[in-house]
Order: structure tokens, then C-alpha cells, then sequence
């Protein structure tokens, strides 16, 4: 079984399990950014991570509506875009989508996975998004462990 760290963020009133063998990063807060989570073992060109963004929305907006914002963003920004699955989840910060979607980088030139957990409380959105080349793991399991344990002050 999988043993896992506390990621504490005073700033934003927010902590998160996280698996003990990655690495965590503050994030950039110009990007709404608020930590990096890496597996072991990155090669360097690409790094594989699951990120944690805080987005402050400029109205109060239903999981659905910001579920139909996130889609018509992912359709305009990434290339040969395909929406591979939505769900809902019951986390115990409440109600949540899985987005799954894939995709190209234009930097990198090769085919992505994203995997999304998202959820909105008042005019936040809450959004864990794993980012990994189509040829590697989506790292799913940590992706719901990670969002199931938010905790927010």
C-alpha cells in the first residue's frame, strides 16, 4: 500500500496528501499555480507531474458550468483535442468531474494525457490535473487519492 506525505499551504488554507516517494513544489502564483507534485525518476525533456490550481472565477458558477468552461478552453488551447471521459464524483470536499482528455503539445511535439479532478466551493475552482506523455501512466490512483484528501481552512 501506498504511503503518502502532507503538503501544507498556509497561504491558500489548503492541504493534500501526496505520494512519499514524489516531490513537491510550490507553485507560481501568477498562474494560479499552487504546487507541483513529480514522481520519481523524470527524464528531463518531459516531466510527468500531477498540479494543483487554484482558479478565483468572477462569479459563482455550478460544477456543470464550469465543467462546459473547462471543455470550450481545452477545444480552443490544445491541438487534435479528444475528450475521453467525464464522470462525477463524490469527494468529501463535496461534488466533482473527472476529466479525462488527450492531446499535443506544441513544444514538445508529442501526444499527452491529462487527467483532471476538479471541484468549485463559493468562486474557487479546485483543479488537480495529472499531465503525462500518451505513452505513460496518468497516475490515476494518486490523482484520487490526492483530491479525495483536500482539506480546506
Amino acid at each position: 500500500m501506498e504511503e503518502y506525505k502532507r503538503y501544507n499551504s498556509e497561504k491558500y488554507g489548503i492541504s493534500v496528501d501526496y505520494p512519499s516517494g514524489w516531490k513537491a513544489e510550490d507553485g507560481v502564483e501568477a498562474m494560479h499555480l499552487v504546487a507541483v507534485f513529480v514522481p520519481p525518476a523524470q527524464p528531463k525533456a518531459f516531466r510527468s507531474s500531477i498540479n494543483l490550481i487554484i482558479e478565483e472565477l468572477p462569479k459563482q458558477l455550478t460544477l456543470e458550468e464550469y465543467t462546459a468552461a473547462n471543455i470550450k478552453q481545452i477545444q480552443q488551447k490544445i491541438v487534435d483535442n479528444k475528450i475521453v471521459s467525464i464522470d462525477h464524483l463524490d469527494l468529501p470536499c463535496g461534488e466533482a468531474s473527472e476529466l479525462i482528455y488527450t492531446g499535443k503539445i506544441a513544444l514538445q511535439n508529442g501526444d499527452c494525457t491529462w487527467a483532471q479532478i476538479y471541484f468549485v466551493k463559493g468562486n474557487r475552482a479546485y483543479i488537480f490535473t495529472s499531465t503525462s506523455l500518451k505513452s505513460e501512466s496518468i497516475y490515476l490512483q494518486a490523482l484520487n487519492h490526492m483530491a479525495g484528501s483536500l482539506s480546506i481552512r
